[in-house]
């Protein structure tokens, strides 16, 4: 006759639910911290990516500006004479330019800008730019226009010297300014030439923001006069858009760079 089989007793039992216990426990504190884990990289990763695209907006830009070139400066907000195309004067009213986009050259000008004896540049606002010219204007100081190149008649205020180099600009104004696309957030806007303003990058920290390179030395100010000013220092706080899982607050990136005008000579 066999013997019936001996089932798990109470304390075997407690012991399997404990074990079982802590290794539920175990696993799931390991999902929830891989889970916010991966949340704060991505988050951090979208912070990133804000200020980069942030950095390659605005650099290449400030970058090509010429010592005089800034019109307008706080530490939010920044207006900029931005060059568009280069050349060389033939006259005090024709241009040789280099390669560039007719259709940007007929509609977007709101100024030129010739080089001094000095190394400084010459500002004339308010120009019109037609794309015509007499080519006789050039060959007296042998100078072509390139294949690709344009022949542009300047009309306005006076220009310089036939020889000078020359360039047309818009004015362009950078504002770090509470968000419309994302509510309580900060976005990065861009003016051109007074128009309407466009939100370009969103969401960004409310510590972003422009100081300005002063002397040899390109000592950062937020408050310098405009005659001192060589070149401009960029804050960017990049923010995700999502706040991290078991964070309070969005994951941000801060970038400070420095970024010298192309021309600081004249000071």
């Amino acid at each position: 006759m066999s013997r019936a089989r001996k089932g798990f007793s109470l304390i075997e039992l407690l012991v399997t639910l404990a074990v079982t216990a802590v290794l539920g426990t175990a696993l799931a504190r390991f999902v929830i911290s891989n889970s916010r884990f991966v949340s704060l990289q991505e988050t951090q990763m979208d912070a990133r990516q804000v200020t980069r695209a942030a950095m390659n907006v605005m650099i290449p830009e400030f970058r090509r500006v010429t010592f005089g070139g800034i019109t307008a400066a706080t530490t939010s907000a920044v207006t900029v004479r931005s060059p568009i195309a280069f050349g060389t004067l033939c006259s005090d009213t024709v241009a040789a330019m280099l390669p560039t986009d007719s259709v940007l050259l007929a509609s977007t000008v709101n100024g030129a800008a010739w080089r001094q004896t000095d190394g400084t540049y010459a500002f004339a606002p308010g120009v019109t730019v037609t794309m015509s010219g007499a080519l006789s204007d050039c060959t007296a100081d042998s100078i072509r226009v390139i294949p690709g190149g344009s022949l542009i008649t300047i009309s306005g205020p006076s220009l310089g010297p036939a020889g000078s180099i020359v360039y047309l600009y818009q004015q362009v104004r950078y504002t770090f300014e509470p968000s419309l696309v994302l509510t309580g957030r900060t976005a990065l806007t861009r003016t051109v030439g007074g128009g309407s303003f466009e939100e370009i990058l969103v969401p960004l920290g409310d510590s972003s923001g422009f100081r300005y390179l002063v002397g040899n030395n390109l000592t950062p100010q937020a408050s310098p006069s405009f005659t001192d000013i060589r070149g401009i220092e960029l804050r960017l706080v990049g923010e995700s858009v999502a706040t991290p899982r078991g964070n309070v607050r969005p994951s941000q990136y801060d970038v400070t760079v420095k970024v010298p005008f192309m021309n600081i000579e004249g000071s």
